[in-house]
């Protein structure tokens, strides 16, 4: 059951990086994917092909992101060392985006969807490596 939630939180957050990029790819406006109180809505007063290039770009980047997560978490289901890979490294990513979105969306709402992901995933990092219950006839090596 663990081991599903682990799997649930990944590519559901997976998907919300796939969605995010995609929105930043396609959108005219790309500057209100975290919505219009955020630093970035103040993006139209900055040159259009310069605003417009960082956007795509980082669109680029997140649909890739979410696609990665997403094909890592399938492996990572029928090789637990691949998930955990997987769990430590965007932990840590995760921490330095967490200190930039501290930074620069103080007080909008994509902040607070942001820290709400990071709990979730923060569950999911300790259900991941939490203790296993030894059942009968099952060695150290297999918990």
């Amino acid at each position: 059951m663990r081991e599903r939630f682990v799997l649930v939180v990944v590519v559901l957050i997976g998907m919300l990086d796939f969605a995010t990029g995609a929105f930043l790819l396609a959108s005219p406006e790309p500057w209100l994917a975290h919505g219009r109180e955020t630093v970035w809505s103040l993006a139209p007063s900055v040159p259009a092909d310069l605003s417009m290039s960082l956007f795509r770009r980082i669109g680029a980047f997140s649909l890739y992101a979410g696609t990665v997560t997403i094909v890592w978490a399938w492996f990572g289901k029928a090789d637990r060392r691949l998930l955990s890979a997987l769990l430590i490294t965007y932990s840590v990513v995760g921490v330095a985006f967490a200190y930039a979105d501290n930074a620069y969306f103080t007080g909008t709402t994509y902040l607070r969807l942001k820290q709400a992901i990071g709990a979730v995933w923060t569950a999911a990092l300790l259900a991941h490596f939490w203790p296993r219950a030894k059942t009968a006839g099952q060695s150290t090596a297999e918990t």
